[in-house]
Parts: C-alpha cells; sequence; structure tokens
C-alpha cells in the first residue's frame, strides 16, 4: 500500500505538523523535535496505524481528540510515561521506531497519507474499509494535485519573467485542468 518514505519527506512533515497541531504532552513535542533534529533516528522511524501492535512504538494525541494523550509500546508491554520512551529513542537509534499521531482527520490528511507506511505488524486487511481506503487515496491524490499546482504556478511566473508567451499560455491552460479537478474532486477526473 505505502512505499518507503525519504527523510526530506518525513522531516517536511513534521515541520508541517509541528506548526499546526498542539499535543496533550509536551513531552510529545520533545520527541518529535528531537526526531526533527536528529536524521539517524528519523530515518528508523516509520509513521503507521496501530502503533501499539509493534515491538516498539509510540502514539501520541493532539488537543482536540478524544484519544489518550501518549502511550509507549515495548515488547508487547505499555508504558506511559514520556521520559522513559525518550530515553529509549535515545539510547537505541538503530532500531525501528514506529509512531502513530492521532488528530482530528488524519487519514483525511494528505501529508499525513503521504508519510504513512505500512504497520507489517498490523493486519490491515481486516481493519481497511474500502471507504477508508478510498479516503486515503483521494487524499494523496489531492496532495500530488496540490504539488503539482505549486509547479505550474512557478513556470508561469519564469514564462512572464522571460516573456515566454507560448509556454505562458500553455502552462494557463494546465493550470485550469488541474484546478478543474481540484474543484470537481480527483475523483471525477
Amino acid at each position: 500500500m505505502y512505499s518507503r518514505v525519504k527523510l526530506k519527506d518525513k522531516k517536511k512533515f513534521l515541520e508541517w505538523f509541528l506548526q499546526r497541531y498542539q499535543m496533550k504532552r509536551r513531552e510529545s513535542m520533545w520527541i518529535l523535535n528531537y526526531l526533527l533534529n536528529h536524521d539517524i533516528v528519523l530515518n528508523k522511524t516509520k509513521f503507521v496505524e496501530e502503533a501499539n501492535k509493534t515491538p516498539r512504538g509510540i502514539r501520541m494525541a493532539t488537543v482536540g481528540t478524544e484519544d489518550e494523550a501518549f502511550r509507549f509500546y515495548k515488547d508487547g508491554q505499555e508504558y506511559d510515561h514520556p521520559e522513559q520512551a525518550f530515553h529509549e529513542v535515545r539510547l537505541n537509534w538503530h532500531t525501528d521506531l514506529y509512531i502513530e499521531l492521532l488528530f482530528q482527520d488524519s487519514l483525511l490528511s494528505p501529508e499525513y497519507a503521504a508519510i504513512l507506511e505500512d504497520n507489517p505488524y498490523a493486519k490491515w486487511n481486516d481493519r481497511m474499509t474500502s471507504e477508508i481506503d478510498e479516503q486515503v487515496d483521494e487524499a494523496v491524490d489531492t496532495f500530488y494535485l496540490q504539488k503539482q499546482r505549486e509547479q505550474v504556478l512557478e513556470d508561469i511566473d519564469r514564462a512572464l519573467e522571460t516573456d515566454n508567451r507560448d509556454d505562458f499560455y500553455s502552462l494557463a491552460e494546465e493550470l485550469k485542468h488541474i484546478e478543474e479537478k481540484m474543484e470537481n474532486g480527483v475523483s471525477s477526473s
């Protein structure tokens, strides 16, 4: 379903997430900032659903959700001490870490969907409904359309700067098609 995510994409996501959401526990912010600033650890981090089913996972919730603020899972044991999890993350930087972020409409977030990876310890087929699968696919499609739109806008600026009318008209038409797809919903394209 999902492929290996690049380090730069994880960093970009964390920056986006930390600017927009407030965690229920401030220690969760510390852990996320630590990951953002330590490439070696972030490389071993995978953002997944059902982190509680992994050998070493953390679930963190934002303000505005019904979920528990913080849970750390290690070898079948469950802990609610973020300091203990932070110590574990720092000491065992060479071991895979699975993080689940619980925030409102997370599965509808194209930014989250773009960095979400398969959880090899969870049975997705048992849990994932076709409706959720469609919503995730649509969120990813929307994300890529937004990126495509940004690139076309940059190209239009360049065409204007260089007074290239042919490129400008061609790109303006391309932009119109992208915006129509976004307006009408990706699935109708």
